[in-house]
């Protein structure tokens, strides 16, 4: 009894506390449109092979879990949350339909980052990047 008791107080807990997973701000929360998600794990698969990239350097870049890229890649039509997508195609330093494409230009993986950011938190990163080349600088 008290096993359950326990279990339905893990549940309320997580229920009630969760915190979402919503960490980029400006970008829809929901899934990629199921036309492209085919395509996605193409474009995914691509991108791996070309770059030689494993899926641990994915999991310790991105913070994605390994279940979901997993699942991403074994799965002929798997759907990923387009937090996931902007994710997995900034680590290749592109946009996400950059990546669909599997475009061969790559864009600056840090200027396609702080396009997600909001305008206070580009003004932040913007004032940090200048202490680093005024420290620099420095030496």
């Amino acid at each position: 009894m008290a096993d359950l008791i326990h279990a339905q107080s893990c549940a309320n807990r997580h229920t009630k506390g969760q915190v979402p997973i919503a960490t980029l701000p400006g970008v829809p929360i929901g899934r990629i449109h199921s036309t492209m998600s085919g395509e996605f794990r193409k474009a995914l698969v691509w991108h791996m092979s070309k770059h030689d990239t494993k899926i641990a350097d994915l999991v310790r870049v991105t913070g994605i879990s390994r279940d979901v890229i997993n699942k991403l890649l074994s799965r002929e039509n798997s759907s990923t949350a387009v937090e996931n997508a902007v994710m997995l195609a900034s680590y290749y330093g592109k946009t996400v339909e950059q990546f669909i494409r599997c475009d061969e230009t790559q864009v600056n993986p840090i200027a396609a980052l702080s396009e997600m950011l909001t305008e206070s938190e580009q003004e932040m990163l913007a004032a940090q990047v200048r202490g680093l080349i005024a420290r620099r600088a420095q030496k």
